[in-house]
């Protein structure tokens, strides 16, 4: 008698049992389909593939480049560099201009930020003010499977109108 009781206290634990089981089961299923759907992946072959453009390193500086005027009225300038627009006046560095025989000036600066540049010249009695701005920018996008950066130089032109 004590083996027809164990045994029916077995079958209704092995009938939960295996409703809890279809249960998780299909909660498993569900869950499983929903990403695999969401989530679609595809191999690429090497020919669609075009790394050539591709720099997997994330840029932080780019060059700004500032055109400037350099005549007998102006032989040595005063740059003013500054971050942000011209109204905030934060200003990051002055260079002089007296030694350069350029009317270009290559200046490292942090990316994802706007740059003013101020530069002063004579005209005869008058003083002429150039403030021109640029931004820097950095942005990433995907070949194939690598994440790739990309970002522009500024070029700021503060030069006078002939």
């Amino acid at each position: 008698m004590k083996s027809f009781i164990e045994l029916r206290i077995t079958n209704y634990e092995l009938r939960i049992f295996k409703t809890l089981n279809i249960k998780y089961l299909i909660l498993f299923l569900s869950i499983l389909l929903f990403f695999t759907n969401c989530n679609e992946t595809y191999t690429y072959d090497d020919d669609e593939c075009n790394y050539y453009n591709c720099d997997p390193i994330e840029p932080f500086d780019a060059i700004l480049y500032i055109g400037y005027t350099k005549n007998e009225q102006n032989p040595a300038l005063e740059i003013i560099i500054m971050q942000g627009k011209f109204e905030t006046q934060q200003i990051l560095d002055t260079i002089r201009t007296e030694d350069s025989t350029s009317t270009q000036i290559e200046i490292l600066m942090p990316i994802n930020q706007y740059y003013t540049v101020m530069a002063k010249y004579i005209d005869g009695q008058d003083t002429i003010i150039a403030i021109d701005g640029d931004m820097i920018e950095k942005d990433s996008y995907y070949e194939c499977d690598s994440l790739c950066w990309k970002f522009n130089n500024g070029k700021i032109n503060v030069k006078l109108n002939n």
